[in-house]
């Protein structure tokens, strides 16, 4: 289930990313059709406002929503790795005093410092 929800919102965001990019080039394109001459700036002065309200700023807010949709469907992907197994443990063995991990062939312990037998892997 959570990879299929983090497969939703990888879809999602680029579907945001694309309806809001459109919708601020429509706000843009509002922009640069309007009329830009001296005798009409009541005109262009509420066109502007309105182009930027209704088309611009909640264009580029979907795409910031996307973009971080699409963002936290990478960071999900990389907080689930995969387990590192490790196969061979033949080198070596537990120390008998702390039950750390150490080389086989170590004489004194990293972890604890205690001395140790070394054994031979022959």
């Amino acid at each position: 289930m959570d990879t299929e929800r983090r497969k939703i919102g990888g879809t999602m965001g680029t579907l945001l990313i694309v309806i809001g990019g459109i919708w601020a080039l429509i706000g843009g394109g509002n922009i640069v059709g309007m009329p830009w001459t001296s005798g009409a700036s009541g005109i262009l002065t509420m066109g502007l406002m309105f182009n930027m309200l209704v088309f611009v700023f909640p264009g580029l807010i979907l795409v910031g929503l996307g973009s971080r949709m699409r963002s936290k469907k990478r960071v999900n992907a990389d907080k689930h790795p995969e387990p590192i197994t490790r196969t061979d443990l033949s080198d070596e063995r537990e120390c008998p005093h702390c039950a750390e991990l150490i080389k086989a062939k170590a004489v004194k312990c990293k972890h604890c410092g205690s001395e140790v037998e070394a054994v031979s892997n022959d």
